[in-house]
């Protein structure tokens, strides 16, 4: 009861500490992000959204991937802490029986376990974080070149003002912030939801009659 009040008690202060403030900061960056490059070049930007879709995915999925191994990791020390506790917090018991070497192998099958979780989430985040500059490049190519033929052909952004370096850069990146905040959204809302549900099953534990 105690591991699981515990582990309650942590998903309520994730979902009360700065979730929300990041969701409105994410809300923020997506309004301003695309506003910014709607005013400055809205037929780049128009163009540019096809990526929109594939660069979100991938920042949701590589925030997931180091949230999953982290709780895994957290998991498998609670439990190999749990044992350590339980040998020590009766360790006259322990000694008497001789189950020294035993409390040892429970202690270290989860140090282990978090070992091998380590290693596997590390090569998941390497692929992802690859798979992830690999699109990043391929949008700036394709921003550069799309940017290019409006600067070429003397497309206008409106009557009277053309495409330019600069601007075609700062839309890029108007672009590419939007989209790693509107990727971000979800995991924060996940948070806050989980919080929610935590704190009602602690609260029902607490204002249980025994």
């Amino acid at each position: 009861m105690a591991s699981k009040i515990s582990s309650e008690c942590s998903a309520i202060q994730r979902a009360i500490g700065d979730k929300f403030g990041q969701i409105l900061q994410s809300i923020g960056g997506v309004v301003f992000g695309f506003g910014i490059s709607f005013i400055w070049g809205w037929k780049l930007t128009l163009i540019l959204m096809a990526f929109i879709p594939l660069i979100a995915v991938l920042g949701a999925m590589i925030g997931k991937l180091f949230v999953a191994g982290l709780q895994q990791n957290l998991k498998a020390y609670s439990q190999s802490a749990g044992y350590a506790e339980q040998a020590l917090s009766a360790i006259k018991v322990v000694h008497t029986y001789g189950q020294e070497e035993q409390e040892m192998k429970m202690y270290n099958k989860y140090l282990i376990r978090a070992k091998e979780f380590a290693r596997k989430q590390l090569f998941k985040t390497v692929m992802g974080v690859a798979m992830l500059y690999l699109v990043l490049n391929c949008f700036y190519a394709y921003t550069f070149f799309f940017g290019g033929y409006l600067r070429y052909n003397h497309i206008p952004v409106y009557e009277g003002v053309e495409y330019t370096g600069g601007r075609v850069i700062a839309i890029m990146f108007c672009v590419v912030v939007s989209c790693f905040r509107l990727g971000g959204i979800g995991d924060h809302t996940k948070a806050i939801v989980e919080g929610r549900v935590a704190g009602k099953m602690a609260w029902n534990v607490i204002e249980a009659v025994p």
